[in-house]
């Protein structure tokens, strides 16, 4: 099976301890709406290191259908730290990627399959 292309964003970066929660808040219920709602993107996540001495600390991932689509007007209206752009103190350049091989996931009885569709990384029901 031909593998589909997927391209994918990962920005890493760190935030003040004193507004961790508020920027949290903000960029879950503020921020991710709009920008998972621009043409092209098809899944996001955030992730935070589980060794909190680690930096950058925080990691979003986002797919889409193509690289223009981390471009495009509609995410250049939504993108940024908001409220929060002077306690973000780690920013790592966003780096780009696209798939270079299958997404392979277990189903429920534990056979590896290749994933069709959506990534079997963002799939809610996992």
């Amino acid at each position: 099976m031909a593998v589909k292309e997927r391209y994918f964003s990962i920005v890493m970066i760190d935030i003040d301890p004193k507004v961790e929660a508020e920027f949290n808040k903000w960029y879950n219920e503020v921020h991710l709406p709009p920008v998972m709602a621009c043409e092209g993107y098809i899944s996001g996540m955030r992730l935070i290191a589980g060794d909190p001495s680690v930096s950058p600390r925080y990691a979003s991932v986002y797919e889409a259908d193509s690289f223009e689509a981390f471009d495009s007007a509609a995410i250049q209206k939504v993108k940024g730290w908001g409220p929060f752009t002077d306690q973000v103190i780690y920013r790592q350049k966003r780096v780009l990627f696209k798939t270079a091989g299958p997404f392979l996931h277990k189903d429920e009885k534990g056979n590896v399959r290749e994933a069709v569709g959506q990534s079997p990384i963002f799939r809610p029901d996992r």
